[in-house]
């Protein structure tokens, strides 16, 4: 049963009172149909993301660096539930270079549609086209849509929730035909060749992914990719147990235009994920998807998550389980599922990307592999381990100091930023522990780190290592992140659907 956000629902989230679970589900869809019969080629145009566009920024000013990772916290920080698990203000905090938390990285949402008009995602979409196929009169504003969003990139503005990446920009990319289910655009789902053409305009290009009569029939252009929609990263909290080949062929366009594509497992308690997630151990594609696994907020695996299974070695946990966020109408609420995990990695690259802009997105996505946390699960069920963003903007192994070089390598451009011909090696201890009062040549020295990623680090100041922080234990005794439950369904009966999730109406506050 789907339960919309009605007035009376909105009136009791706002004011904190119980009003039962609204679920944010979709029933099964019909298969890919024709799509899969073979595609017409077309050739492939893609380009690099435009600039994200900013014309109005509700954003509060970035906290004052002296105030490391407490500038962050506060009821919006903590009502932000996931962030803590993955030390997201710690990132904030430490970020050395680049853009805060997002800024100018495009994101593309492919879902059910987004409520535009929601206050706390109006700077996020701002600027920013809305995908839609022709047989589709206005935008949806989905429950599941917009709570993902909110994940994402809903503004730091001291009320609601703030995004893991809340300067970010979303391209709302509404994948669905609700015209098709009645107009019923909460239980709309995903064919196919649809996800297909919404994924190839996310990477920013033009071909029609229809069989030869389609493509040249009245409505080619309902089966062709449209490179504005050109994003960085595409966000697919969506997935069902049927392989499809023109969804393939789409997500190996994406990842030859060197598009990250983050996917969700799927909540169906097995030992492998759904598609198309399944997909990102195909030769093309590896390296550029990251599937992502819900991890419960005691830190371990819920049931319903599918397992990493084969596709481990670009699997992650991130937070999926009572989740608060953005709901239609300009309300919130809590989500449960690998839908609401998902985003957390959108968002998390986001962050990243902004930091690192010379850095490549396949190194970005190997680096949030590389860094996440171990959990004490087997790499079946739980990938790399667990999101930990501030370990991904921090430097990795050995610092070196660049020579005078300039070659253009993983770090960035030239003038030092490439690769490194003379280096003085410099360990995150000892050497790093000495004060050098009256050096300010040592103030803002750039650095690498084994991965090649670029940080400005000074010198002057000392620097004290310690073995990371987890923040298991005082996670769990917070009162704020008491976990609620919620009821998770197993809906995958064919093709693509969302991810079945639930929203507690309960406030976390």
């Amino acid at each position: 049963m789907v339960l919309r956000t009605s007035s009376s629902l909105r009136g009791l989230l706002r004011t904190g009172v119980a009003a039962g679970p609204l679920i944010l589900a979709l029933t099964a869809c019909g298969s890919g149909g024709g799509g899969d019969a073979g595609t017409a080629a077309v050739a492939v145009s893609g380009s690099s993301p435009p600039p994200a566009v900013v014309l109005f920024d509700q954003n509060l000013p970035e906290p004052a660096a002296a105030l490391g990772a407490a500038g962050w916290f506060g009821t919006e920080y903590n009502n932000s539930t996931g962030l803590s698990m993955i030390n997201a203000a710690q990132a904030y905090a430490d970020r050395s270079g680049g853009l805060p938390a997002g800024q100018g990285i495009r994101v593309a949402i492919i879902d059910q549609g987004i409520d535009e008009d929601h206050p706390d995602l109006q700077t996020a979409l701002d600027g920013q086209p809305t995908f839609l196929f022709s047989t589709e009169a206005s935008p949806s504003a989905s429950s599941h849509g917009t709570h993902v969003a909110g994940i994402v990139a809903a503004a730091r503005d001291n009320v609601g929730r703030h995004g893991v990446a809340y300067r970010a920009n979303i391209v709302n990319i509404q994948g669905t035909r609700p015209s098709a289910f009645g107009g019923d655009f909460e239980n709309a789902t995903f064919d196919s060749l649809d996800l297909a053409v919404a994924i190839g305009s996310a990477a920013g290009i033009a071909k029609c992914y229809g069989t030869g009569i389609e493509c040249a029939g009245p409505n080619a252009a309902d089966f062709t990719s449209r490179p504005q929609f050109s994003s960085d990263i595409i966000n697919m909290s969506l997935g069902g147990p049927s392989p499809s080949s023109v969804l393939l062929e789409a997500m190996r366009d994406a990842a030859t235009q060197q598009r990250i594509m983050v996917i969700s497992s799927g909540n169906d308690s097995a030992s492998e994920p759904g598609y198309p997630a399944r997909y990102a151990t195909d030769g093309v594609v590896a390296g550029y998807a990251v599937v992502v696994g819900n991890l419960q907020n005691d830190f371990t695996p819920r049931s319903t998550s599918n397992d990493c299974g084969s596709t481990a070695t670009y699997c992650l946990m991130a937070p999926g389980t009572s989740i608060y966020s953005t709901l239609p109408g300009g309300t919130y609420g809590f989500g449960t599922g690998t839908s609401m995990a998902a985003p957390q990695v959108a968002g998390a690259l986001a962050v990243l990307k902004a930091a690192f802009p010379g850095v490549t997105n396949g190194q970005l996505v190997q680096r949030i592999l590389d860094t996440a946390a171990p959990l004490p699960y087997a790499a079946s069920v739980v990938g790399q381990g667990l999101l930990d963003l501030e370990a991904a903007i921090s430097p990795v192994g050995i610092v070196s100091v660049p020579g005078g070089g300039g070659g253009a390598g993983a770090g960035g451009g030239g003038g030092g930023f490439g690769t490194v011909a003379e280096t003085t090696t410099v360990s995150l201890g000892a050497a790093f522990g000495v004060q050098s009062a009256g050096h300010d040549v040592f103030s803002g020295v750039l650095t690498l780190d084994e991965q090649g990623f670029p940080f400005f680090i000074d010198l002057n100041r000392q620097i004290v290592t310690q073995e990371r922080r987890t923040g298991l234990e005082s996670f769990i005794s917070s009162d704020q992140y008491t976990t609620i439950r919620g009821i998770e369904g197993s809906n995958f009966s064919s093709s693509f659907l969302i991810d079945q999730n639930v929203a507690d109406s309960a406030l976390p506050f």
